[in-house]
Parts: C-alpha cells; structure tokens; sequence
C-alpha cells in the first residue's frame, strides 16, 4: 500500500513538472522575450526540485548533497554562457527570434520532422511513468530501486535532449542566419550541453564495468577520470555542435558569395548596357533587364520555400489581413525581427529595390517631354547611382563575431567542463553506494 501512494506521488509531482513546462513554453512562445539571470535561474531550481522530488519519492531518501551539487553543475553552464555572453559578438542581436525563424524554415522544408519529435516526445513521456511503475514494483532491494530511478531519468532526460538536436543542429548549420545568431545559438547550446554533460556522466558510472581509470594530480587533489568517457563527452560537443556550426559558417560564406557575385553581375550588365546603348536600343535593353530580374526574382522565390513564406508574410502585413495574421501570429513575430538579419531577404530586396529603379527609369524616358539632351543628362543619372550601388556591393559587410576566437574558448573550456562534469558524476554514484 505504501509503494502504490509513493507511485502515485511520485505520478503527481511528474505531472506537475509537465504542467509546468507546458505553461512556461506557452508564456515564452506567445512573445519571445529577452530572458535574464534570475530568470534562468528560477526554471533550473523549479525544474530540479520537481525532477529530484520524483526521484526522491520513489526513491525513499532525501539527499540535499546530492540535490545541490547537481545545481551546481547546472549553474556552471549557465554562468558560463553569460560571461562570454556579454564579451563575444552583439548582446542585443535579437538571436532568438532569429532563431527561430530559422526554426519554423527548417519545419516548413521538413514538415516530417515537427510531428515525428512531437510523437517521439509524447511516447517516452507516457513510456517514462510506465518503465518505472514496471520496475518500482517489481524491484525488492532499495539500492536497485535508487539506481532504476536515477537510470532512466537520465536517460529520459537525454532522450528529449537528443529529439531537439536535428533542429538545433539545422539552425547551426543554416546559411541564412547571421553569424551574431549562428554564435549565440552555438554559445547557449554549449551551455546547456554542459548540464546535460552530467546526465551523461551519471549513465556511465551507472553502466560502466570497467575498473581501469586514469588520474591526475592538481595540487593536494588527486582527479580520477575515464578517458573513454572524457572521448564520449568531447565527440558528442564535436559532432553535433561544433560541425554543425562550422559547416553553417561555410554555407553562410558560400550564399554570400553567389548573392553577391549576382548582385554584381547584374549591375555591371545594367551599367554596360547603359554605356553601349544608343538612342534607338536603349529602351529595348531596359526591357531586356526588366525581364532578367523578373525571371531572377521567380528563380529565387521558387527555390527557396522559407523566402515565399516571407513574401507572403509582407503581403500579409501591407493587407492588414487581421484573420490570416493571427492563424500566423507566431511565425510572424519571428519572422519580422528577423528579416532584417536573413541573408535572403537582403536579396530579395536588392531585387526589388532594383527592378524598382529600372523601371522608374524606363517611365522617365517614355516622358514625351524629354529632349536628348535631358535623355542624356537622365542615363548619365542613373549609370552614377548603378555605379555607386555596385561599388557598396563589391565593399561587401564584414560580421561582428570572430569564429577564432569561439573555436579557441571551445578547445580551453571544453576538456575542462568535461572533466569537472566527469568527476561530479562519478561522486554523484558513490553518494548512492555509501547510503
């Protein structure tokens, strides 16, 4: 009878801690918004003593030791990634709402992969309860009950992490983002890789059979730790954050790159036509560069689903379409911050600005009015703002963040966390072996 209350406490405090995270994603998501130290705080302690509160219930101990070193570890992550936070790159890029449009691009590209996490997510949250009620109940030694417990929620704990790496590794690896985001987004994964670091930790000691260890001396202190565990921690941060990261920085460089050799390539033509054009073909070659931009602008839209999604979140907009903008309230909101910081729409708009000018300059000489010399005065006009355009095309923008600079905090940092998270873990099982 007592095993069935504690299960049952235990399903109650579960299902608060769901209610909870449901509640603060509905909060966060409805606006997204800046989130501050005590902030972040507030979620790791309410998550934590919810989580630990089930684990001690089913459990039968309180253990406050256990409780806080595993704050810590959680914390390490998070101060972390507020100091180089605030001394790397731009704090006020809106990186999350960039973020998340890169988000939301992935999801429209991959519609599979929204309802196969959410699926996945929803069958190890009804599997989790299950696994344990199965083992709690059937299970005699208290110590084996400890060890179930802590065993599976690790792993269940990882599991949700590894359901949220495909987007997260298609928002590093984007080549559309800002390199301000691609940084912040790898700096804040980084961080909560480093508390998850500790779950991964506990589930070796938990499974590993192996005696032999290496050590080394840091002062009066003797450290103890599994290379093979340290190579697990260090490739799991390589391959699916610094890759991915990587990778986007070259495809930002290569999107840029063909962006730009476009831009440049149509204003030189727009300007060698202006200068070879005579008064009898000129009009005939405007045309030519109208259709040429025109068939740009198709080719572009039609590639790249994410861009006809803004397209039609700016013809939402200039309508005031009240009914379509709340079916897509969220994605807008994303979508607007972010626009500006999207490589993309850069184009885009360069396309439009262009087509734009062409044509107004196409009108001006359908002006009846005009005489040749003021035809001349006018082509002499714009062949100078096409010549000016081309000019700040070619100067190109350099990015705010140094990638050096992150890969060498990553190689210091990174063996470092590993290590301390290591050793924690490790302590963290000897806590349940002298109960």
């Amino acid at each position: 009878m007592i095993k069935l209350l504690l299960f049952i406490s235990f399903l109650v405090i579960f299902g608060l801690l769901q209610m909870f995270a449901f509640v603060w994603s509905k909060s966060f998501f409805s606006k997204i918004r800046k989130i501050n130290f005590l902030e972040n705080e507030l979620i790791i302690l309410i998550s934590y003593i919810f989580f630990f509160a089930s684990i001690f219930i089913i459990g039968r101990f309180i253990n406050v030791q256990f409780f806080l070193i595993s704050i810590i570890a959680a914390n390490i992550g998070l101060i972390l990634t507020i100091i180089v936070w605030n001394i790397i790159g731009n704090p006020k890029s809106p990186f999350m709402e960039t973020a998340m449009w890169a988000g939301s691009d992935i999801g429209m590209k991959n519609s599979w992969l929204p309802t196969t996490t959410f699926i996945l997510s929803t069958i190890f949250l009804i599997a989790y309860p299950i696994i344990i009620g199965i083992n709690y109940f059937s299970l005699t030694s208290n110590e084996e009950i400890q060890i179930m417990i802590l065993k599976y929620s690790s792993i269940y704990i990882l599991i949700n992490y590894i359901l949220n790496l495909p987007m997260i590794i298609g928002v590093l690896a984007s080549s559309f983002i800002d390199e301000d985001t691609r940084a912040r987004s790898f700096l804040n994964q980084f961080g909560g890789l480093i508390a998850n670091s500790l779950f991964i930790s506990l589930l070796f000691w938990i499974f590993n059979k192996e005696t032999l260890v290496g050590s080394f001396p840091l002062g009066n202190i003797n450290l103890v730790y599994s290379p093979k565990l340290l190579m697990i921690l260090m490739g799991y941060l390589f391959i699916f954050l610094v890759l991915p990261y990587f990778i986007g920085i070259q495809r930002a460089k290569h999107l840029k790159k063909n962006i730009l050799e476009s831009e440049t390539s149509l204003l030189s033509k727009i300007i060698s036509e202006i200068n070879l054009s005579t008064d009898t073909n000129l009009m005939s070659k405007i045309e030519d560069i109208e259709n040429e931009i025109a068939h740009k602008y198709r080719t572009f839209v039609d590639s790249d689903e994410g861009v006809a999604m803004g397209i039609e979140l700016d013809d939402i907009e200039n309508e005031n379409d009240d009914d379509i903008l709340a079916a897509k309230a969220l994605i807008f909101q994303w979508y607007e911050i972010a626009r500006p910081y999207d490589t993309r729409f850069k184009y885009y708009d360069f396309l439009i600005d262009t087509y734009s000018e062409i044509t107004q300059f196409k009108e001006s000489l359908e002006n009846e009015q005009l005489n040749k010399k003021d035809k001349v005065g006018l082509c002499n006009k714009y062949l100078e703002h096409f010549k000016r355009k081309e000019n700040t095309k070619e100067n190109g923008e350099k990015g705010k963040t140094n990638p050096a600079l992150w890969i060498g905090i990553l190689v210091i940092l990174s063996p470092l966390t590993s290590q301390i998270l290591s050793e924690i873990g490790k302590y963290l099982i000897e806590i349940f072996k002298n109960m």
